[in-house]
């Protein structure tokens, strides 16, 4: 395997608007008002359109280029920010002025929607490995500069520096957001290599002497990329981190028992405290409100990482998915 590049490369028709930017940004208004069917009315929306591959959509008050061929790409246009619960934690987090560091950007939502909670004096340091997805994180981040300050970079976070194997295979089912790095050759031979840093050494390549606030959504490489910021966790030069938990048996990119049990005992040796937030204990409802700027209450429904059990969870799960859990951590008494 050859190492991927990520191309800055514009989608076709140019990063102005054109014919169908403007239908598509209609098709997406209207649909977003059906109860059900938004879908299907899309797919008419987008034949009529001549099916672009991308478009550019107004997103709330900043511009996002939609991928048509990623399914959580499109349902951005029909359905606003996925996993409110989630995204309304992590943005609950953020100050104006921070420096944000976000491990497992994607095409860059939640990356502008950061950026704008810090302002024009905060940044976001976008970490995206697969050139697909950094391309249209790239061009997102260049359309919204006069105003929202994300700085994309081509990398994985990890554990060593170097190339990885990272596996594209979920592409195949249209899904951008389950791409990883994987041990060896991915099984299904969809693999590239991508280029791989510590965030440690990220920080002192940059000359930052603490990140406020970090995310970390890797799908299942979280144990690695936490290794790989042991020296700043230690030094205190990291603040509120959210990290998502692949935990339950039979989830696609769970985490065993010994991983699991690493992970934590990272944060505890860095004397760093946490809360477990489990999606699935707060409705959509809420994380409209913590959207909307409403601070999240956590009483009764959060526990503190120390009771952490996998046994419990894969109890819960009882055949069924379960939304990752949501790690959040703060250094000291913070959380208390």
């Amino acid at each position: 395997m050859e190492l991927a590049c990520s191309p800055d490369e514009s989608f076709e028709g140019g990063e102005g608007w054109n014919l169908s930017d403007r239908l598509l940004n209609l098709a997406s208004s209207f649909c977003r008002r059906l109860p059900a069917g938004r879908r299907t009315a899309f797919a008419a929306c987008h034949a009529l359109a001549g099916r672009p591959q991308r478009f550019l959509l107004r997103f709330q008050d900043f511009l996002f280029v939609v991928d048509c061929g990623d399914l959580q790409s499109r349902d951005t246009a029909l359905y606003g920010i996925p996993e409110a619960v989630t995204a309304g934690l992590i943005l609950s987090q953020i100050r104006e002025g921070d420096v944000i560091a976000d491990i497992g950007a994607n095409k860059g939502l939640l990356s502008l929607l950061m950026a704008r909670k810090a302002g024009r004096s905060g940044r976001v340091l976008a970490y995206e490995p697969d050139p697909r997805n950094y391309r249209d994180l790239a061009i997102n981040a260049r359309l919204n500069r006069d105003r929202l300050n994300v700085i994309p970079i081509p990398r994985a976070i990890f554990s060593c520096s170097g190339p990885l194997p990272f596996d594209r295979s979920a592409w195949r089912d249209r899904k951008s957001g389950l791409g990883r790095i994987v041990e060896g050759d991915a099984p299904s031979g969809a693999s590239i290599l991508v280029e791989g840093v510590t965030l440690d050494e990220e920080m002192n390549r940059l000359g930052m002497p603490k990140i406020d606030f970090v995310k970390v959504d890797i799908e299942g490489g979280e144990v690695e990329a936490i290794k790989g910021m042991w020296r700043s966790l230690a030094e205190r030069r990291i603040g509120a981190l959210v990290m998502e938990l692949h935990d339950f048996q039979g989830g696609r990119f769970h985490l065993t028992r010994e991983q699991t049990e690493e992970l934590l005992g990272v944060f505890q040796a860095a004397g760093y405290d946490g809360i477990l937030v489990d999606p699935d204990d707060f409705s959509e409802s809420e994380g409209r409100a913590w959207l909307q700027g409403a601070e999240p209450s956590f009483e009764h429904k959060s526990q503190p990482v120390s009771n952490y059990s996998r046994e419990e969870r894969n109890q819960r799960s009882n055949g069924r998915w379960l939304r990752p859990l949501q790690l959040l951590f703060r250094p000291g008494r913070s959380l208390a």
